[in-house]
Formats: structure tokens, C-alpha cells, sequence
């Protein structure tokens, strides 16, 4: 993976990260754009999918461009043929083929990527790019005056519409893609997931058949089940899903064979496939099974003001002598959505809030999953008064408790006795599979000094993490969130003996930490974690 290549001018969010397989001579090249309503989003939050990609043997370039209102959506889909055209002159040097490379993009992105392909003119590109397809998932706004009926679900969306297309409606026509088709179009796979409650599928419908009308091959399917955010998640986690294995048949062919029937029905449950091959995939990395897992979450702190930090001595030590996420991100703000992000993978409504609103007490998490499958869970909370306890907070000033910091106490699926206070860590050969410590508030950081935090962690459990090493634990040191001044860029390290020592520069975020951890005793994912990648090739 390589990360922020940039395509463009410094300052117009013109760079990109390039995941390229192991063995990448002549693979095809898949350039990704992100959704966002035009006006938000980032390349990263779609890393999971670069790396499912690579390991498929197709290389996955995600772009970042220049964002809505200061660039409209013809300025964008412009930076998106500026980024292809730039991977194109580069193939050479990072070894993916040149004639091979394909659009696609998702919601907004879907439309950028068509917008792109139609106003690119092959008759007058100078630099010999051929686009072999295009890529369209759950892509709304193809016709902006026709596709924006008041009943629409989606939120904000006149100012999206506005910050994309302009505030003069009358202007919108200029952006139909329906009128820019001319017959020279590369071939098309429209996706649309039937159970899309933000955007109706006839956005996506009638783009399909004003193609088609105009003769370009389309495949338009629209998986069951599925909404506008689950797609992606399907498409590179199962490998029996229909769309996956047509979109990946799509781009090993070259765009030159139809990939599937045109529709999948909710009745079905599968799409009516015919002569798809299967996709080049690759065996799931073997995870190891630790006897024990001991992680300990900290607070607001970012990346840079730990990883060489001389006022964190122990924690330097323990990243030198382990695996150091690199690129390691905490997924929202405050403190109590990132703690239940990493436990269960939701985030509350409430924020901080005690208690939490929105994550539903009976909802699947990583404490009771492996309970169900037969391990054992504990979490461990410094300064919490007893077992079970359920207060808000509990302590004097900053050395206090707080149930913010306390993901498992949320659940009724988590018995109470899961819910111990620090003391009561028992010796080490009688650890549960899973615990999860959280110190104090004066000593995760939160209200107490680096240095504080540094000191208590070496104290209190150096000799466990030591212990460790010769009796198949592993000790992760995580960050909830950071100190909103890095993008919420953090640090997280991996120590034991199942880890192999160095830098991991994968994009990895709370979701990707948790889908490792169920990966690892073979559980169910949870919430968010379905659509995230685990943690692979650091493994002894």
C-alpha cells in the first residue's frame, strides 16, 4: 500500500493510496471514489476494500479530489479522469496493466465515475487512456432534476444537490450524464441494493436504460438485502455473493463479458448467474488463537504526541519490540461512540451520555460472542467502586471512574460479573480469553499527564506483558480517540509472541481491530465490523 501519491497540485485533495497485489504484473487496476454527498468523505475509509482488492489480484487506487461547493461535480469528475490518466502514465512503474483499468465509485462517487466517462471524448484524449468499464454502486443524481423527488430519505440533500449541480435548479440539466452518452461508452455493471433506503433505485434504473437504449452493455443488478452502505461490505467478505463474483468476472474479462443476469429478486435471495468464473481469490491468512488476549484503551491522544515521545518511555518500548499500527484511526468523536465502535461496532447517538442511547442493550458485541462460542470475557475498570456496577461515575477529581469508558456495562447480554473493577485482575494463568482494562481517568491520560499514564502501565502490568510472551498472550494498547488535531490519526500496538515485529501500514480503524479479534476465535462480526478487514500478514 502505498499512501498520498498525489495527482494533482498541492491543496486541491489531489492524492491518492495505490494498493497493488503481491504479484502485480499486468493486473488489472480498479480507480475507487469515494462517496460523501459531493461534499465530504476520504480515500481511507475505503482502505479495507484496496486490501480485499489486492488480495484478489486486482490493483485498487482510492483518490481523494477537490470537494463541493468549491468544486463542482464537472471539476470532480474532471480530477477523477486527472487521477486515471496519471495511474495510466505511471502502470509501468508500479506494475499493473495500462489497457486494464476500470472506474468505480460509490453513491456520489457513482455518479462522478459516470461523469467522468462520459465526458471524457476517446477521440481527443491525447494521453491514450482506454477505460475498460465502469463500476457503479448504489450512485444517485446520474439525471439531478429527475432524480430529486421531495420524498426522498436522504439527509440534506438540496444542499447537496446545490453544493454539487449549484443553487439554480435551472442549471442542474447541464449535469444529466442521460445526455452526454454518445455510443462510445465503456461497458457498465450498475449496482443497486434493493433494500437502499437513502436512494431509490430508479436513479440507478434509469441510467441503465439510457445506456442500453444507446447501446453500451450494461449489467444492472440489485442485490437483496442489502442498503446503500452494506454493498461493499458484501462484495469483498463473502466470496459466494453474486455481485462480488460478477464484478470481479467483469474486471478479469476486461469488461468484454456480461457478468450476470440483469436482476436479482428479493424472493430469490440469489442472483440467476450463468458461466461467471470463479474469482480470483485467495485463501483467508491463517490468524493465531491467543490464550489470552489483555488490551488497555487510553485517551485522547494522538499519533505523533506518543510514538517518540520521550515522556513515554514504556510505551515506545513496547511499539519497538512489537507491531506498530502506522496508520491506526479512531472513527468518530467523543470518547463514548469510539469505545463502543471498538466493542461492538456501533456508536451511541448520545455521545458522551450516560447512560448511551441509540446501541441497543441486547446487541451482538465481541464480550458476548465469545461468551456464546465457549470463552470467556472480563472487563476491568481502575477505580469503579464493585462488580457490577452501573453508575455514571465513581472516584474523586481526576482519578475518578467514568461509565463512558465502559463499553460492556451497556449490554444485558453481558453478565454483571463480566464487569469486575481493576482489583480484581486475577493472576495471570486465570485471565479470561478477552480482558479489556481502562484505567482511570488520571491514568489513561484523559485527566492525569503522559508521563502519569507511561509510569501506571509499566507498574501495573509490564510483569503480565512479560509473562505474556512465553504463554501465548496478546497484549494490544489502543487509543480511543485522538486530540482532534490529527484527523484522529492514533496510536495502536501490538506485543506477543504470535505478532511479527515491525511497522503495519495498512489503514486499520476501530472496526478493523475488532473484526480481527472475532476473526481470531472464529465469532460472528458485529455491527460495522462486517464490512471492515482484519489484520493479516503480521503473523508468526
Amino acid at each position: 500500500m502505498l499512501a498520498n501519491l498525489r495527482y494533482g497540485p498541492a491543496g486541491d485533495l489531489k492524492t491518492l493510496d495505490l494498493f497493488v497485489p503481491e504479484q502485480r504484473a499486468g493486473v488489472p487496476l480498479v480507480v475507487f471514489v469515494h462517496g460523501g454527498g459531493w461534499i465530504g468523505g476520504d480515500k481511507r475509509s475505503y482502505g479495507h476494500v484496496g486490501y480485499a482488492y489486492a488480495r484478489c489480484g486486482i490493483a485498487f487506487a482510492s483518490i481523494n479530489y477537490p470537494l463541493a461547493p468549491r468544486a463542482r461535480a464537472d471539476v470532480q469528475a474532471d480530477a477523477v479522469l486527472q487521477a486515471t490518466r496519471w495511474l495510466f502514465a505511471h502502470a509501468p512503474l508500479y506494475g499493473f496493466a495500462s489497457d486494464r483499468i476500470f472506474l468505480m465509485g460509490h453513491s456520489a462517487g457513482a455518479e462522478l465515475v459516470t461523469l467522468a466517462a462520459l465526458r471524457r471524448a476517446p477521440s481527443t484524449d491525447k494521453s491514450g487512456l482506454h477505460i475498460s468499464g465502469v463500476i457503479a454502486l448504489d450512485g444517485f443524481a446520474y439525471q439531478p432534476v429527475a432524480d430529486f423527488p421531495a420524498s426522498r430519505n436522504l439527509a440534506n440533500l438540496p444542499g447537496y444537490y446545490a453544493a454539487a449541480f449549484g443553487p439554480d435548479k435551472a442549471r442542474w440539466q447541464s449535469y444529466d450524464v442521460t445526455l452526454k452518452i454518445r455510443g462510445h461508452e465503456p461497458a457498465f455493471v450498475i449496482v443497486h441494493g434493493l433494500d437502499d433506503t437513502y436512494v431509490p433505485a430508479q436513479d440507478s434504473q434509469r441510467l441503465a436504460n439510457a445506456l442500453t437504449s444507446a447501446g453500451i452493455t450494461v449489467t444492472y443488478l440489485q442485490p437483496s438485502d442489502l442498503d446503500h452502505n452494506t454493498v461493499i461490505g458484501a462484495m469483498i467478505h463473502d466470496p459466494t455473493d453474486p455481485t462480488a463474483k460478477a464484478i470481479q468476472a467483469f474486471i478479469f474479462g476486461n469488461g468484454s463479458r456480461p457478468a450476470i443476469a440483469a436482476s436479482q429478486s428479493r424472493e430469490s435471495g440469489a442472483a440467476q448467474a450463468a458461466g461467471i468464473p470463479s474469482p480470483h481469490t485467495s485463501p483467508s491468512p491463517r490468524l493465531p488463537r491467543p490464550d489470552h488476549v489483555v488490551m488497555v484503551i487510553e485517551e485522547n491522544h494522538a499519533f505523533s504526541s506518543i510514538i517518540g515521545n520521550s515522556q513515554a518511555p514504556y510505551m515506545n518500548k513496547l511499539a519497538n519490540n512489537g507491531l506498530l499500527l502506522t496508520q491506526s484511526y479512531a472513527v468518530t468523536h467523543p470518547s463514548q461512540p469510539n469505545y463502543l465502535a471498538l466493542f461492538a461496532g456501533q456508536i451511541d447517538t448520545n455521545g458522551d451520555g450516560c447512560p448511551e442511547r441509540g446501541v441497543p442493550a441486547n446487541a451482538p458485541n465481541l464480550g458476548s460472542e465469545l461468551i456464546a462460542a465457549g470463552f470467556s470475557f472480563t472487563g476491568y475498570s481502575e477505580t469503579m467502586p464493585r462488580a457490577g456496577f452501573t453508575g455514571c461515575w465513581a472516584g474523586f477529581a481526576k482519578w475518578s471512574y467514568a461509565r463512558k469508558h465502559n463499553p460492556w456495562v451497556n449490554f444485558s447480554n453481558i453478565p454483571p460479573a463480566s464487569n469486575q473493577p481493576y482489583k480484581a485482575l486475577p493472576k495471570y494463568e486465570n485471565l479470561p480469553t478477552l480482558a479489556i482494562i481502562v484505567p482511570n481517568q488520571a491514568h489513561d491520560m484523559h485527566s492525569g499527564s503522559i508521563e502519569d499514564a507511561d509510569e501506571w502501565l509499566q507498574k501495573n502490568l509490564g510483569a503480565l506483558i512479560d509473562w505474556g510472551a512465553t504463554h501465548n498472550t496478546l497484549f494490544i494498547l489502543t487509543w480511543d480517540e485522538d486530540d482532534r488535531e490529527e484527523s484522529n490519526h492514533i496510536p495502536t500496538i501490538f506485543v506477543g509472541p504470535m505478532v511479527k515485529t515491525g511497522h503495519y501500514d495498512a489503514h486499520v480503524d476501530h472496526y478493523g481491530v475488532l473484526r480481527t479479534l472475532e476473526d481470531m476465535y472464529g465469532l460472528t462480526p458485529t455491527g460495522n465490523a462486517r464490512s471492515a478487514l482484519g489484520m493479516t500478514g503480521w503473523w508468526r
